[in-house]
């Protein structure tokens, strides 16, 4: 990618078209916080200094009301129908052909669109709250480009056509028609229109005897008659394809490597995206070669299968040699006298089932509700439940503090100069991700801070996903049954007590008081 061609393109869309840009990661997360450009345009002086810092930066577009549009994305020959089938015949909008072969629509921006994804079969909007990247970025060496004569600067960017808002906001009205292909269920498609029928059948939910029995009087309808005999091979393969979710394994396998630190091995991604067939092996190493070509990580150490990232990002610090004056927080134990936190830092506290996770982050609502601004967010427990823990505390005349019921997705609606309490991070597979969702809350954080609770198997020393999710905590404490370990403490209130490896035993009363042993001790 050619950087003065990037870089005059974003500048064209900031001042031509009036686009609020932000810079892209070649896996599409903002190089930098951007929910403040879905309010206000980047400075020509900031987009030039981005793209100093990245040169391989894609272009990203806010989406919403700064930019004035809203993008309908179509993923798949699925979603191109559905959106084709409904358009105007002479409807033309500005549309961009995605690396993937996908497409996005641009019109004005639409304040009862929201962003979505599957809103239609194959299709996703971006609109207020979201971005997108356009030309002439490349996502891994694969580029994005602007539709022969619908570029924006050719082609005005319509309102969205009455049938087609119908159709995003409320569903597809009864009247629009979706006329049958024609050939349907007829020799020479009717393999791939039975498979695709259970294939739909099996992601709607249906029991496998019920799909079974009407392929197999779909099957009898075809022309020619299909043979019965072969119908268990079809609905067997559409469950195969369904186990296997429908995955883009390249994503998942950039996510994955987005979440390491250090090096990793081909056994490990395949153990952990459990890839149990041959094609999916064989689809990983081309990915893995692929992305070495594209020098997104390199090969690592002398054995065959083991890689590790290339990161070329890092954020400039301001140079002011001194010993900064850490957050005024109190934590229960008196941990701050142990353990500074600053802005920006993420405290884990991974706990095991009834070790006193929620009673932890209470207890410390209490003692510093009076002066920092705290948002709690709750994954498990309804309004009743979460009021009648409150009320334990009989000693509280007033909660000052905000609660929301929470359970993903989490950096979408932290406050970024707020203390933030999640409890907790649900994660049933696929643990490694926990270290994906860290780091997306630790890149939204500015002067607030975040405590985070894990669910903790109490016979380990680490939470889900284990050490994936050590990088980015500050602070990262082990909660068992009547003791607290420091797992990791990166900032020491005293140079000369290294906190790390401290524990206390202590013991909970009706849920709301620690009484605590009288010393921190060091394991052995």
């Amino acid at each position: 990618m050619n950087r003065e061609t990037v870089l005059e393109a974003a500048i064209k869309y900031a001042t031509k078209l009036k686009w609020s840009v932000i810079p892209l990661r070649q896996d599409k997360r903002p190089y930098t916080k951007w929910e403040q450009y879905q309010k206000k345009e980047a400075s020509l002086e900031q987009i030039k200094i981005w793209w100093g810092q990245y040169p391989d930066a894609m272009i990203g577009i806010v989406t919403g009301s700064i930019s004035n549009i809203s993008v309908i994305d179509i993923d798949d020959q699925y979603g191109k129908k559905a959106i084709m089938d409904l358009l105007p015949n002479r409807f033309a909008a500005p549309t961009v052909i995605t690396p993937r072969g996908g497409m996005h629509l641009y019109v004005k921006y639409c304040k009862e669109l929201r962003n979505a994804t599957s809103i239609l079969p194959g299709v996703d909007i971006r609109s207020e709250g979201g971005y997108v990247a356009v030309p002439p970025s490349l996502s891994y060496g694969v580029p994005y480009a602007w539709a022969s004569l619908r570029t924006p600067d050719k082609l005005a960017i319509p309102e969205l056509p009455d049938v087609l808002y119908q159709a995003l906001t409320r569903g597809v009205p009864l009247n629009v028609k979706f006329p049958p292909p024609e050939g349907l269920f007829t020799q020479g498609r009717r393999d791939n229109d039975l498979f695709h029928t259970a294939h739909c059948m099996v992601k709607g939910g249906l029991e496998p005897g019920i799909i079974l029995e009407a392929l197999t009087r779909i099957a009898k309808t075809c022309s020619p008659p299909f043979p019965e005999k072969d119908v268990v091979t079809k609905v067997s393969s559409a469950f195969e394809r369904a186990l296997r979710k429908d995955r883009n394994l390249s994503q998942e396998v950039q996510d994955y490597i987005g979440s390491t630190t250090g090096s990793f091995r081909i056994t490990d991604i395949s153990r952990i995206l459990q890839l149990s067939t041959l094609q999916d092996r064989k689809n990983l190493y081309v990915i893995l070669h692929r992305l070495v070509e594209d020098a997104v990580i390199e090969r690592a150490g002398y054995q065959d299968g083991v890689f590790r990232r290339i990161e070329r990002s890092c954020d400039e610090l301001a140079i002011s040699p001194g010993r900064p004056t850490p957050l005024d927080l109190n934590f229960p134990f008196g941990l701050e006298k142990l353990v500074h936190l600053y802005p920006g830092n993420i405290v884990v506290i991974a706990g095991s089932q009834n070790a006193g996770k929620t009673s932890f982050m209470l207890d410390f609502i209490k003692r510093n509700m009076a002066k920092f601004p705290i948002n709690y967010y709750s994954s498990e427990m309804g309004a009743e439940e979460f009021n009648l823990r409150l009320s334990l505390h009989e000693e509280v005349k007033e909660w000052t503090f905000k609660a929301f019921e929470r359970s993903n997705n989490f950096a979408d609606v932290i406050d970024a100069d707020s203390i933030n309490i999640i409890d907790y991070l649900e994660v049933t597979e696929e643990f490694w991700k926990v270290g994906t969702v860290l780091r997306q809350v630790h890149d939204k954080l500015d002067k607030g801070i975040a405590l985070i609770a894990l669910q903790k198997d109490p016979e380990k020393l680490l939470g889900r996903g284990s050490s994936f999710g050590l990088e980015k905590p500050r602070l990262y404490l082990a909660l068992n049954q009547n003791r607290l370990e420091i797992v990791k403490a990166k900032n020491w209130a005293s140079l000369a007590d290294n906190p790390n490896g401290k524990s206390i035993g202590f013991k909970l009363l009706r849920g709301t008081k620690f009484l605590s042993e009288r010393t921190w001790t060091r394991r052995s």
